[in-house]
């Protein structure tokens, strides 16, 4: 019987563990998203999915328009298409910076 409660204290020491790794992680990639309109040329072209050209189409677009208010906006960009979009959604997020009304 001592055996069987060592094992369950156990396994349920791993599973805890676990858990708490899992939501770390989530922590994690969260913060090391980038945000859009506070990056740098430099910054977004080093994101996968993206170049030079198409993170200064990027800049500029926010520079004209002013803050970037939700992701669809990206799809006015020229060379941005829905598949990029999604795949940008791991590595970028959206916060704003100039008092807008951000709908991330």
């Amino acid at each position: 019987m001592k055996r069987l409660a060592s094992l369950l204290s156990r396994a349920t020491l791993c599973l805890l563990l676990c858990l708490a790794l899992g939501a770390a992680t989530a922590v994690a990639a969260d913060q090391e998203k980038l945000n859009i309109n506070t990056a740098t040329v430099e910054q977004l072209a080093k994101v996968p999915g993206l170049n030079e050209t198409l993170a200064q189409e990027i800049v500029k677009y926010r520079e004209e328009m002013g803050d970037i208010k939700a992701m669809d906006e990206l799809l006015e960009i020229k060379g941005m298409d829905k598949a990029l979009l999604e795949k940008l959604q791991e590595s970028i997020m959206i916060e704003g910076v100039s008092g807008s009304d951000c709908t991330c």
